[in-house]
């Protein structure tokens, strides 16, 4: 199967980063990708890939076009395509997305809804 344009995309060097040691509060919203290694609170909006890594921590609402999870989100996720959560993710809140892949290991509390 080809690869999508989100998938060709999310692995793309990140155009914004949060950095580890650093904190945002507040709105963020990017055209492109988004990488969380340190602390984000508020709203996030991206239109391709967000990456929250093992050191990142997410309390936020993310409307988003695709994510991959390794840290810590409080908070709902909203994305038109993919949210993959890593064995070292964990979720407190509400994932809407058209596909959702949970690893082993991850923890996840709340709900999870598709897209029609």
């Amino acid at each position: 199967m080809a690869p999508s344009r989100i998938q060709k995309n999310q692995y793309r060097a990140a155009e914004t980063t949060i950095g580890i040691g650093s904190m945002f509060v507040g709105v963020l919203t990017s055209d492109g990708n988004i990488q969380i290694d340190g602390v984000f609170e508020g709203e996030l909006t991206s239109a391709l890939h967000v990456l929250v890594n093992n050191s990142g921590r997410v309390r936020a609402q993310m409307q988003v076009t695709a994510c991959t999870i390794n840290g810590s989100v409080i908070g709902n996720i909203t994305a038109s395509s993919d949210v993959v959560v890593e064995s070292t993710a964990r979720i407190w809140g509400e994932i809407d997305a058209a596909t959702l892949q949970i690893q082993p290991g991850a923890v996840f509390k709340g709900s999870s809804h598709g897209k029609d």
